[in-house]
């Protein structure tokens, strides 16, 4: 990894970005590809962004994500209007949100999935059997990740009956 990637790397991990005049905070909708991001205005409207070459296999960005992404007002009407500025990570979310500079259209997105995402981390730092709320022993826990550690997928390979075992089934 060169120094300019490092460089980068350590600026998106660990700047505080603000919007600037022609910069949006979007949310991303879609990825169809081709290093392009389908985004989602404070209005509603979907518009495409590109990723630019220095990102590419730097920051991964995937669905539900928010971001920065610059528009062009005066670009010309095509599919790609915008480019992607940068990579909204968790602590940078939250210095825009004191900031007050995420629209309140996705602050109700974020505080929904922040919510599922500690149930969910609550449900498997529990051992509550979730069917009927009860407490689950430690053995029975046992068993049932042995159960789940079984790969179909895998061929098992086939052991041959030592004649040992048949004598003692007669």
């Amino acid at each position: 990894m060169g120094k300019g990637r490092r460089y980068l790397q350590g600026q998106a991990l660990h700047e505080m970005p603000v919007p600037k005049e022609n910069e949006i905070v979007a949310l991303v909708t879609n990825t169809p590809g081709s290093n392009l991001l389908e985004v989602e205005n404070e209005a509603g409207q979907k518009l495409f962004c590109r990723i630019p070459k220095r990102f590419r296999n730097l920051l991964w960005v995937k669905r539900g994500d928010l971001v920065i992404a610059s528009f062009d007002p005066h670009h010309p009407d095509t599919e790609v209007r915008g480019e992607l500025s940068h990579t909204l990570y968790q602590a940078q979310i939250k210095h825009l949100l004191k900031e007050n500079l995420i629209p309140q259209r996705f602050v109700a997105e974020l505080s929904k999935r922040t919510e599922e995402s500690q149930l969910n981390s609550a449900a498997e730092r529990s051992p509550v059997n979730h069917a009927n709320g009860e407490q689950v022993d430690e053995e029975e826990e046992e068993s049932e990740e042995e159960a789940i550690e079984r790969n179909h997928n895998r061929n098992q390979p086939m052991m041959p009956e030592s004649e040992s075992e048949e004598e003692e089934d007669e």
